[in-house]
């Protein structure tokens, strides 16, 4: 894991947990994963991200109506998308379903509430943040230097074990709230030097 330095050290602090969403994927029972270390990476982020959705708290102004879907949007990744439908079918989130979406870098991302951003994009990720970033919408890759262009949340999978990094800061911005189940499990890390959570 590099560190950040000087101002980024202050600004930013940056939330790692690791193996919490490993568990919740094996215990939670609306979201359970039969032999989860067979399953490709692009399940289990889909999962991770099915996940994390549990642990967002928007505003109800952001919905169209009460009953309205969650919409997770997917760039770059047909494979996450196609799990994360799979994964999302017939469940619900704070009693809401999940709509995924499948749209371009260059697209308007209105009425979106989750992003998942790929490899494929990785040239245009600093432009689609810098776009969406006073929106409401919590970012979410496992592109290296997510985290310090400013996306929310970034994952790691490796053999198996999953763990994530918050920034902070991007959080701030968004005006979404992590809950406080997802924060009181998190050990606080500040980044000292330059690099990324990884």
């Amino acid at each position: 894991m590099a560190r950040h330095s000087g101002k980024e050290a202050r600004d930013q602090i940056v939330i790692v947990v690791v193996a919490l969403i490993w568990m919740l994927l094996r215990t939670d029972a609306g979201n359970r994963i039969a032999g989860a270390q067979e399953q490709t990476v692009e399940q289990l982020e889909a999962a991770v991200v099915m996940t994390l959705a549990r642990f967002v708290e928007w505003s109800a102004q952001e919905f169209p109506s009460a009953s309205a879907a969650i919409v997770i949007a997917i760039v770059a990744d047909e494979e996450v998308a196609i799990a994360l439908e799979t994964n999302s079918r017939g469940k619900n989130v704070a009693g809401r379903t999940i709509a995924v979406k499948r749209l371009q870098w260059d697209s308007d991302f209105a009425g979106v509430h989750m992003l998942f951003i790929g490899d494929a994009e990785r040239r245009h990720v600093g432009v689609v943040l810098d776009r969406i970033r006073s929106r409401p919408i919590v970012t979410v890759s496992h592109l290296a230097d997510f985290a310090r262009t400013g996306g929310m949340i970034t994952v790691t999978t490796t053999e198996g074990r999953i763990s994530f990094a918050v920034n902070s800061r991007a959080t701030a911005q968004s005006g979404v709230r992590l809950s406080s189940f997802l924060l009181s499990h998190a050990t606080k890390v500040s980044h000292e030097s330059g690099g990324d959570v990884r």
